[in-house]
């Protein structure tokens, strides 16, 4: 009876741990609702540049040509209608300006953390995400700055630079964690006496 007992609660514990897995919730800081890399116009400040590391590129303006044609001289008929002269007509182009050239900040991850490793992190993720087509290095060449351009591009920013944003968004970087300076870093005893 007791082996059965025992053999019964073996059956129910193993069928609990087999259920359905509980879910947690984990904090994960969000980028800009758009997916947007945000930048800024001004150069960052003394408080801004010891927390963070930053990259200045130039975002090219966006000219938008317009061309319609223009009617010169109307065509000319006689009085049963017969076409004496054809029309005459014009091409007028006009430029818009969409966006000002300027000059965009924003952070980067900082240059001891990228390694080999780091950018061969970042060619799988834009891999995944069909920008990269290229074997992965772990080098900076140009197929991975296009692919970094491409990437960015859609999301605002026009900079073969990898911005700490799309580091995050690609998961490349981590989200939400405050930077760590060496001196905040306990480092365990040695525990050999």
């Amino acid at each position: 009876m007791a082996k059965t007992a025992m053999t019964s609660l073996a059956i129910f514990s193993f069928l609990v741990a087999c259920g359905p897995p509980q879910r947690q919730t984990v904090y994960v800081a969000q980028l800009d609702k758009d997916g947007l890399i945000p930048t800024q116009l001004t150069a960052p400040t003394a408080t801004q540049k010891n927390i963070a590391c930053w990259a200045q590129d130039t975002q090219p303006a966006i000219v938008q040509t317009k061309t319609k044609q223009v009617l010169l001289e109307p065509a000319t008929f006689d009085t049963d209608d017969t076409l004496l002269t054809q029309a005459v007509y014009g091409t007028e182009t006009r430029q818009d300006i969409l966006r000002e050239r300027a000059e965009a900040w924003f952070q980067t991850t900082c240059d001891a953390y990228i390694d080999q490793t780091y950018i061969a992190t970042a060619q799988r993720a834009l891999t995944v995400r069909g920008y990269y087509t290229e074997t992965i290095t772990g080098e900076m060449n140009a197929a991975t700055l296009e692919a970094i351009k491409d990437y960015q591009t859609k999301r605002g920013l026009e900079s073969t630079t990898l911005s700490l944003a799309a580091a995050q968004q690609l998961g490349v970087a981590a989200y939400g964690r405050p930077p760590v300076s060496e001196d905040t870093v306990a480092l365990p005893e040695d525990s050999t006496e």
